[in-house]
């Protein structure tokens, strides 16, 4: 969304003209989304072009890996449990204040009392954060799902595994890093089912950033697998059994 606060986009001291040849097409266009818009032709000009310098800096910071350079960038990565004392979170930023804030503020304290376990991931030889993920378990009612499970016991409660938090560092974003989480997060997932049982992974949708974020956040967990609940939006879940899935298939391709 372009922003029309000329007071908070206008430099303090000194302003500058920066002339924009174009043809009539694009005049055309820009004098029918000023009308549209009910502001000024300099104003919207500015605005646009303020939005368009942004979104190249931003696609620029971000080195994006072809197939092979992200086969390579994952070699070169570990994922460890967090560890206060050893692992380096000072300058972790995702974009997120809150996912920021909770690897910083609460994840030491959290682990510690048992609540939650949180993983996260670093270049070889490095000790700082990249990315992590935050997983406990937990139980949730059989009767919000679509289909109420095959074997759910009378009284509904079924065993999950919650995924709380998943984020990345902003200058990581992009090398397929996500990806390499929620796959650590399967893993987890399978091994607990194996020993104590768990049906689904569940995870809540964060709204921060507005729709817009939120719709591609869901859309990313909608390629992952993820549904969503017929009783939340904001609410997905995924059975173990893919989470098996797709464990076996990660396998098979790293031994053929």
């Amino acid at each position: 969304m372009l922003n029309f606060d000329t007071a908070s986009s206008s430099p303090a001291k000194q302003t500058r003209t920066t002339q924009v040849r174009h043809d009539d097409r694009l005049a055309i266009l820009i004098e029918r989304a000023t009308l549209a818009l009910a502001v000024d032709k300099s104003v919207f000009l500015r605005a646009a072009i303020e939005r368009e310098a942004i979104r190249v800096l931003e696609a620029r910071s971000r080195h994006v890996l072809t197939p092979e350079d992200a086969e390579q960038f994952a070699s070169a990565l570990r994922i460890e449990q967090f560890d206060a004392a050893r692992h380096d979170r000072a300058d972790f930023d995702c974009g997120v204040a809150r996912l920021n804030n909770y690897l910083k503020l609460s994840a030491r304290k959290q682990q510690k009392d048992d609540m939650t376990r949180v993983y996260v991931v670093m270049e070889e030889g490095s000790t700082r954060i990249l990315g992590y993920h935050a997983i406990n378990l937990g139980m949730m009612n059989a009767d919000e799902l679509k289909r109420r499970p095959r074997g759910a016991p009378d009284h509904g409660e079924i065993p999950v595994l919650f995924l709380g938090q998943v984020a990345v560092d902003k200058a990581a974003q992009g090398r397929g890093l996500g990806g390499i989480l929620m796959h650590h997060v399967f893993e987890k997932a399978c091994r607990v089912s194996d020993m104590a049982g768990c049906h689904a992974i569940i995870l809540d949708v964060i709204p921060d950033g507005g729709e817009e974020a939120f719709a591609r956040r869901k859309s990313w967990y909608e390629s992952l697998g993820f549904a969503t609940f017929a009783s939340n939006p904001a609410r997905m879940f995924l059975v173990i059994k893919q989470a098996r899935a797709v464990v076996r298939a990660r396998r098979e391709e790293a031994n053929a």
